[in-house]
């Protein structure tokens, strides 16, 4: 899978950023956080696991047992770079690059 493959998917970017700032989360915390769909944020993570950059686990502490998902240290790397290029776009907001 390559850039091209996860043109249009909605959320496929901002979830590695919310990953990056909050660490690992829950599901449905993602969910709240991000205001994706169930479905969109279940496709979205399936093909940032396919890529190694998200794992889940499940948290059985917790009653009801919680999905929890954070990045790999491929996913950590893919968002710092993410995180540098929403930086440098909101640096020439409204200006001439």
């Amino acid at each position: 899978m390559n850039i091209r493959e996860l043109e249009g998917q909605r959320g496929i970017l901002r979830l590695p950023l919310l990953l990056l700032e909050k660490g690992e989360m829950g599901y449905y915390s993602i969910i709240k956080e991000s205001d994706l769909y169930d479905r969109i944020l279940r496709n979205s993570l399936d093909k940032l696991k396919k890529l190694g950059l998200v794992t889940t686990r499940i948290d059985t502490s917790t009653y009801p047992s919680r999905i929890m998902i954070s990045l790999t240290d491929k996913g950590r790397k893919v968002a710092e770079k993410l995180k540098e290029i929403e930086e440098i776009l909101e640096t020439n907001e409204g200006g001439m690059l």
